[in-house]
């Protein structure tokens, strides 16, 4: 979980990016990840969900990313369109 206290000037951004960052380092790793905003929602307005997670009530939770080994191998990526890209 990325949260951070609101008197950062830019909270959100940074943890943001941070998780981000770390799907993609773990998508390098063999790992796979998932951001979950539901969980991340529910932690932001609950003072109950934030003291069993353990972070301070003033914080904000920014984003839940969840990490972890696939069962099964990956077989093909994604289909994707082809790009004409020009540099003029």
């Amino acid at each position: 979980m990325f949260h951070s206290p609101r008197a950062l000037p830019t909270p959100k951004e940074d943890c943001i990016l941070s998780a981000y960052n770390i799907a993609l380092t773990a998508e390098l790793l063999g790992m796979g990840s998932c951001f979950v905003s539901l969980a991340q929602q529910a932690i932001s307005t609950s003072g109950p969900c934030k003291d069993a997670i353990g972070i301070p009530r003033a914080d904000v939770a920014h984003a839940v990313l969840i990490l972890g080994y696939p069962k099964r191998p990956f077989l093909r990526p994604a289909p994707r369109p082809e790009v004409d890209i020009r540099i003029a």
